[in-house]
C-alpha cells in the first residue's frame, strides 16, 4: 500500500524532537532544513556555503551591547574577532530551522555574564571560543532541540544552558 521513496535532506520524519533527515536517509542531530534561496540582507553578506549569510564583526566592539538577529531561512555565521566585539550585553538570536555558528576569536570578544547566544529551538547550533583570551568567559549559550556544541581552548568558558522543558539530542559544553 503506497510508494516507499527517499525522503529530502532536512525533512522533518524523525520521532526524536531535534532530529532531521540527513543525507543517509536517516534520522539525526546537527540537520537544518533546506534555505528557500535568495539574498542576503544588509549588512549581512553571502556565507561560504549557499543559503548561508556572515555578519562580520571584525573590529573592537563593533557588534557590543548590541542584538544581532540572523536572518530567517538562512544558515547563519556571526563572526567576532575584534576585541570585545560581541560581548557587553550582545544578544545573537539564531535563525529557526537553520544552523547557527558563532566564531568568537578576539580578546574578551564573546565574554560577560549579560552575553547570550540563544540557539532555536530546532535549528543546530555551535560557539567557537578558540582565538582569543577569554574569548566566551561567562556568555550564556542557550540550546534547543538540535545539535548544540561549544568549543574552547581555555578555562573561560560558556555556560551552557537549556529552553525549558525540552531534551537536546546532542548538547556538549567545552571540555
Amino acid at each position: 500500500m503506497g510508494t516507499c521513496m527517499p525522503v529530502a535532506v532536512g525533512r522533518d520524519d524523525c520521532a526524536v524532537d531535534g532530529e532531521l533527515c540527513n543525507e543517509k536517509n536517516q534520522c539525526a542531530c546537527g540537520v537544518s532544513k533546506p534555505a528557500p534561496g535568495g539574498e542576503c540582507p544588509d549588512p549581512w553578506k553571502p556565507g561560504p556555503s549557499l543559503n548561508s549569510c556572515v555578519l562580520e564583526c571584525n573590529t573592537n566592539n563593533a557588534c557590543k551591547n548590541v542584538t544581532t538577529t540572523c536572518p530567517a531561512g538562512f544558515d547563519c555565521i556571526v563572526e567576532c574577532s575584534g576585541a570585545d566585539s560581541c560581548s557587553g550585553s550582545a544578544i545573537i538570536e539564531c535563525p529557526a530551522e537553520h544552523s547557527c555558528r558563532v566564531n568568537c576569536s578576539g580578546n574578551d570578544a564573546c565574554k560577560g555574564a549579560n552575553v547570550q547566544i540563544r540557539c532555536s529551538a530546532d535549528g543546530p547550533c555551535s560557539v567557537d571560543c578558540t582565538g582569543g583570551m577569554k574569548a566566551c568567559d561567562n556568555a550564556k549559550l542557550i540550546c534547543g532541540n538540535n545539535a548544540c556544541h561549544a568549543s574552547c581552548t581555555d578555562n573561560d568558558k560558556p555556560i551552557l544552558s537549556q529552553i525549558p522543558d525540552t531534551t537536546s539530542c546532542d548538547a556538549a559544553p567545552c571540555q
